[in-house]
């Protein structure tokens, strides 16, 4: 799971030790220089949640984080200020038709770039299924020739049988000599 947010707000502090925190960073050489104090990308494990439910102030994150608006997440508002921070950002978020409208073309650019990929892996097994049944075949027919020379049968009658061209059977009786 992944949460962008202000800077000013540590929604997440409380869950340091499952949480990263992501800065946009630029790299000149050796220095490194924060490029934006507005943005900070938090990256939740979610496995590890589960072995910390016993903390109250998590239990609390997990319910705003599974529904933000609901009644239980607005009454913990009230004594929470971190949660209420984090429903006032995510307020301030949606309320912005055009940040809204970025979010929702980021997310249809990924789904349209995994759709892609999925696509082009499928395509990639079927050639080489394809291919690979092709090269099963050619093998097989290369061990069969290479049998059929070493009964001494006519080069016409191998022709005949595998559908391989004169060329191709002497260039297979040279390999095997």
């Amino acid at each position: 799971m992944i949460i962008a947010g202000r800077p000013g707000v540590r929604p997440l502090q409380c869950l340091q030790c499952i949480c990263s925190k992501i800065k946009i960073l630029k790299i000149v050489k050796i220095t490194k220089t924060i490029l934006t104090e507005d943005l900070e990308i938090h990256i939740i494990e979610i496995p590890k949640i589960n072995r910390m439910l016993e903390n109250g102030k998590l239990k609390k994150w997990i319910l705003f984080l599974e529904n933000p608006e609901g009644e239980e997440t607005k009454r913990m508002a009230e004594k929470e200020k971190e949660i209420k921070e984090a429903i006032e950002t995510l307020e301030d978020i949606s309320s912005d038709e055009t940040k809204e409208r970025i979010a929702e073309l980021r997310q249809k650019y990924i789904m349209d770039k995994k759709s892609e990929l999925r696509t082009a892996k499928e395509i990639g097994i079927k050639e080489g299924f394809k291919k690979g049944l092709e090269e099963g075949s050619k093998n097989e027919k290369t061990e069969i020739v290479k049998k059929m020379l070493q009964e001494n049968i006519a080069i016409e009658i191998i022709t005949k049988i595998t559908s391989l061209t004169q060329e191709e059977i002497e260039k297979i009786k040279l390999k095997t000599n």
